[in-house]
């Protein structure tokens, strides 16, 4: 376990390069708990949520009173099967801390999304409203599960707090995407239960060479696949360094000539 640790504040990217280096490690279970630690309204729409997603959002409601709510994407042998739907529709069932002789909206609502098939191209958002006043905050990218336990290289999230217009354009969207899902109720809370084929053997060996084939070509390859990687543990600064240990220069600074040589100014 890393001796250091971040606790980052919008606007920010997650998982930061430090993680990946292993000099730090978050504080809190998701990266953005400086934001939710302070939340009172919350809405969005999540996919892959499972057991511990489901006792996460629980909790969270609970401490926190919070408003919520939530779209859930399902598809085919999803991680949220029938008992992480159970649990959120007992989220459901929490009841708000009473604020004056009329009662008020329900504290949570949970709505499916199902699909007719797995995709990579599910959306994951989630919008803050501050306790504080504050502006709200968005929170999206490819992490699943609230972002629980997602620390692969091949995830971005953003968050941030985003300018009105498009705040705007997010409320909308996420209007839109509401009104097309469906309760979650006893009745759609009986997903299938479902599994991921498992493939052959034959298929399991052909990637796993695949994946060797690559790995070795990183190693051992043209300078080109020889660069390595060296992230300053104050400023989370990323250097690539080739075989020798010398900086080469990054693809964004590339990106840059290439502009300039353009005659257009970099955005």
């Amino acid at each position: 376990m890393p001796d250091l640790t971040l606790d980052p504040v919008p606007p920010f990217v997650w998982p930061d390069p430090r993680v990946f280096g292993g000099s730090h490690a978050y504080t809190s279970a998701v990266p953005y708990d400086s934001v939710i630690s302070r939340a009172r309204g919350l809405a969005g729409v999540v996919s892959g949520v499972d057991l511990q997603g489901a006792r996460w959002l629980a909790e969270l409601v609970r401490i926190r009173n919070l408003q919520s709510r939530l779209v859930i994407v399902l598809y085919p042998a999803c991680p949220t099967r029938a008992e992480v739907l159970d649990a959120l529709h007992a989220v459901q069932s929490i009841v708000p801390e009473p604020t004056g002789r009329v009662p008020g909206p329900a504290l949570v609502e949970i709505r499916l999304l199902p699909f007719e098939e797995p995709s990579g191209g599910f959306p994951n958002s989630l919008c803050v409203v501050d306790s504080e006043g504050r502006e709200p905050c968005l929170i999206m990218g490819s992490a699943a599960n609230f972002g629980l336990g997602s620390g692969e290289s091949a995830h971005l999230n953003l968050v941030f707090h985003p300018e009105p217009s498009l705040l705007e354009a997010w409320r909308n969207w996420f209007e839109w995407v509401w009104s097309v899902s469906v309760p979650l109720s006893n009745k759609t809370a009986e997903i299938p239960l479902l599994v991921p084929a498992p493939g052959t053997a034959e298929a399991a060996d052909a990637w796993h060479a695949y994946l060797t084939c690559c790995r070795d070509a990183r190693a051992h390859g043209d300078e080109k696949s020889q660069n390595k990687v060296k992230v300053d543990p104050d400023s989370g600064q990323v250097t690539l360094i080739d075989a020798a240990g010398t900086p080469k220069p990054k693809p964004w600074q590339l990106l840059r000539q290439v502009i300039a040589r353009s005659g257009k100014a970099p955005a």
